[in-house]
């Protein structure tokens, strides 16, 4: 619920408040944090490399919610034009990615 919060901030404009939840969620010791919910914070700010980055460690964390994420993660459009997210796409299964 804090990474959509947090999301749900970054994507408002209110930046400083979600960063301040996005550090809290990076500081989590032994919680385990969804990277794909953590991507679309990153995502909410603009930003291209940090939330691929994230998407890349879902992938190393063989997360549930991955593909789903890469199939209809509205906060994920940014992403969808570039050759990592396809890379990620392909490696995950899916077809014409």
């Amino acid at each position: 619920m804090q990474a959509a919060a947090a999301s749900a901030l970054a994507f408002s404009g209110k930046t400083e408040d979600a960063r301040r939840i996005l550090n809290e969620l990076e500081q989590r010791c032994g919680r385990y944090v969804s990277q794909t919910s953590i991507a679309a914070i990153y995502a909410g700010f603009g930003d291209v490399d940090a939330p691929l980055t994230c998407l890349e460690r879902a992938y190393d964390d063989r997360c549930s919610w991955l593909q789903r994420s890469l199939v209809t993660e509205p906060r994920l459009n940014l992403l969808r034009d570039q050759p990592r997210f396809h890379d990620l796409a392909r490696r995950v299964g899916m077809a014409g990615s």
